[in-house]
């Protein structure tokens, strides 16, 4: 799956997830796109660029969940509580998700399924299969838990441990 697809779905599921939410997209010309390596330290490194946009953003949505925990992990340097001041979003579904302070809120993606179908086209390709390119879009899954709220002034939606919301293929 492309970066772009990634976050492409990542904001599908949240955007139609969180109905009660307005997301209000920023753009900066200040902000240069960096190559992020994916793991916990780029998002812990990239958090206090994002905290010191004036005004500060109510929520990040990482790329992935070990992202999401090092935005967890700087907020909490900048004794920003989560989700009362900035919610945060992963994407993945890891196993560590549930168990941080506070869950976080991620998207889950079909990892086996994700293999599966990649190898199978792979496996196609190899064969000598001249099929055009295909898109192939998997289901997903918005795993709502206690790092992402509305921010402060806007109506909250009823407090329920976990909730999903599908979205299907």
């Amino acid at each position: 799956m492309e970066v772009g697809n990634h976050l492409a779905h990542s904001g599908y599921a949240f955007r139609h997830a969180a109905d009660h939410v307005v997301l209000v997209p920023v753009i900066d010309t200040h902000i240069r796109i960096r190559r992020p390596r994916f793991d916990r330290t780029s998002g812990y490194q990239a958090a206090p660029r994002l905290l010191r946009m004036v005004p500060r953003p109510t929520a990040i949505l990482a790329c992935n969940d070990l992202m999401a925990l090092g935005v967890l992990l700087a907020a909490r340097e900048w004794k920003l509580p989560c989700p009362e001041e900035l919610s945060i979003v992963g994407f993945d579904n890891l196993d560590f998700a549930e168990f941080t302070d506070s869950a976080l809120t991620t998207v889950h993606q079909p990892g086996y399924q994700l293999g599966a179908t990649a190898a199978r086209l792979l496996l196609a390709r190899i064969d000598g299969s001249r099929q055009r390119m295909k898109k192939v879009v998997l289901s997903t899954e918005l795993k709502i838990r206690h790092s992402a709220t509305p921010p402060r002034g806007r109506a909250r939606v009823a407090n329920e441990n976990h909730r999903t919301i599908r979205r299907s293929a």
